[in-house]
C-alpha cells in the first residue's frame, strides 16, 4: 500500500471519527450504515446551558384560604342596608349627665330618650336613674292583650311595615302580651295642633299627673287600675248607663277608632308628650281618625261591646304606650 494510499485511510478515519463525536455530542444516532458525510472537524462538543436540559419548574400553586373577618357589627346586606336591628337601650344616668349629652351619646333625639323613659322635666333627672329608649328616634310600646301590629302601628300613625322589620316579626300573629316593641318614628310631639277654627294656638299636653284630665263620664269606678282576677286592669272601668255621651278628657287628635280587640268599639286620642286616652267598649262612636277634638267634646256612647260583663266605660290613659293608673291624672 502506498503512502498515499495510507494517508487518504487515515484522514478518512480521523473524519469518521470526528463525524462521530459529534454526533454524539448533539445526541443525534447515526445509522452504521450511512456513509459518512464530510463535515468541518469539530475539536470539541458544543456544551449546551442547563436550562436548555431541564425542564422549568412551575411556581407552587397556593390555594387561597376562605376570607374571614374579625368584625363583629352588622352584615352587609346592600347599598345601605344592614342586618343590624334596633333595640332597647338601658342607661343608668352619671353624675352630672344631662338628657341631651345621653341623646348625643347614643345618636338620637332627646324626645326620644324622655318620652320612652317617662322623664317629665328633662332638667330633673338624678344620677342613678335608670332610662330606657330605643336606639332609633322613636318609641317603645309593650304589647297588650288585644293589640295587633295595626293598632300598635295606628296608635303611633306609623306603617306596619317599619314595626315588622325593625322588630324582626314575620308573622303579625306573633304578637305577645308584654312584648317590648320598638317604634321608628313613633310620634314623640309635644304639642297638638288645636282643631280648625277654634285656635291657631297649640295645646299642651295635660301632665303627667295632678288631676289635669276631665272626666270622660260621670259615674261611680266599679273596677280600678292594677292587678285583678291575676291579670292587671290597666284602666279603670266607670259605670254609667248605656247611650251615655263619652267625653275627651283633654283637647288631642283622634288617632284611632273601631274594634279594638277584648276593648271592643274604641277611641284612642293623642294628646301630645307622648300622653294618650283610650275609650272602650263603647256601643258608637261619634268621631273619626284625624279628627281635632277639644276638651269636652262628645266621642262615643257608653256601651258592652268587647269583652265586657254590662255597659260602662273602659278608660285608660298611657304614656308612651305604658298604662298609667287614671286616678292619678283625672280632676274636675
Amino acid at each position: 500500500m502506498g503512502s498515499w494510499e495510507r494517508l487518504g485511510r487515515t484522514v478518512g478515519l480521523l473524519v469518521l471519527v470526528a463525524t462521530l463525536s459529534a454526533a454524539s455530542a448533539g445526541n443525534v444516532m447515526v445509522s452504521p450504515r450511512a456513509s459518512p458525510v464530510p463535515a468541518p472537524i469539530a475539536l470539541a462538543p458544543i456544551a449546551l446551558a442547563p436550562s436548555a436540559l431541564a425542564t422549568e419548574a412551575a411556581p407552587p400553586t397556593t390555594e387561597a384560604e376562605p376570607a374571614t373577618s374579625s368584625s363583629t357589627g352588622p352584615v352587609d346586606a346592600g347599598a345601605g342596608v344592614t342586618t343590624e336591628l334596633p333595640f332597647v337601650v338601658t342607661h343608668v344616668v352619671a353624675q352630672g349627665e344631662t338628657v341631651s349629652q345621653i341623646a348625643l351619646r347614643y345618636g338620637v333625639s332627646t324626645s326620644t330618650v324622655t318620652v320612652s323613659s317617662g322623664v317629665r322635666n328633662p332638667d330633673r333627672i338624678y344620677p342613678g336613674q335608670t332610662m330606657a329608649f330605643p336606639s332609633v328616634d322613636g318609641v317603645i310600646y309593650r304589647v297588650r292583650s288585644g293589640d295587633s301590629l295595626s293598632s300598635v302601628a295606628t296608635l303611633h300613625q306609623v306603617t306596619v311595615e317599619a314595626i315588622a322589620g325593625a322588630n324582626n316579626i314575620s308573622d303579625p300573629k306573633s304578637l305577645q302580651t308584654g312584648q317590648l316593641l320598638v317604634v321608628p318614628g313613633g310620634r314623640v310631639r309635644t304639642a297638638v295642633t288645636a282643631a280648625a277654627g277654634t285656635s291657631s294656638s297649640k295645646s299642651t299636653a295635660p301632665a303627667a299627673s295632678g288631676g289635669t284630665l276631665a272626666w270622660p263620664v260621670l259615674g261611680s269606678v266599679s273596677s280600678r287600675f292594677g292587678p285583678r282576677w291575676g291579670h292587671t286592669h290597666s284602666g279603670v272601668d266607670i259605670a254609667a248607663a248605656y247611650e251615655t255621651t263619652i267625653h275627651a278628657a283633654a283637647a288631642g287628635k283622634v288617632i284611632f277608632v273601631g274594634w279594638y280587640g277584648q276593648y271592643g268599639r274604641c277611641v284612642i286620642l293623642d294628646h301630645g308628650g307622648g300622653l294618650t286616652t283610650l275609650y272602650g267598649h263603647a256601643s258608637s262612636i261619634l268621631v273619626h281618625t284625624g279628627d281635632h277634638v277639644q276638651r269636652g267634646d262628645a266621642i262615643a256612647e257608653v256601651g258592652s261591646s268587647g269583652n265586657s260583663t254590662g255597659p260602662h266605660l273602659h278608660f285608660e290613659v298611657r304614656v308612651a304606650g305604658e298604662p298609667r293608673n287614671p286616678l292619678n291624672y283625672l280632676g274636675g
